[in-house]
């Protein structure tokens, strides 16, 4: 059996940029989408840093409990 490997920081960050990126578009124009709503770009300033930094808050938080599982065993 393989052993696991802790999650670095860099893994954790391109992770958390990866789903702030992924739930930005969604937010912006996926959700419009779905909803048959109007796209618009008014929030934008606000959401690009609101959704970067949550994503990275993500990412480090899965790598913090990851990591900890790992030591657990």
């Amino acid at each position: 059996m393989s052993e696991k490997k802790k999650l670095t920081k860099k893994a954790a960050l391109f992770q958390g940029l990866f789903f702030g990126i992924f739930m930005l578009f969604f937010q912006v124009i996926g959700d419009p989408l779905l909803s048959k709503t109007e796209i618009t770009f008014e929030k934008l300033p606000f959401q690009i840093p609101l959704w970067i930094l949550l994503g990275l808050i993500d990412g480090f938080v899965v790598r913090y409990f990851y990591n900890r599982s790992l030591k657990e065993k």
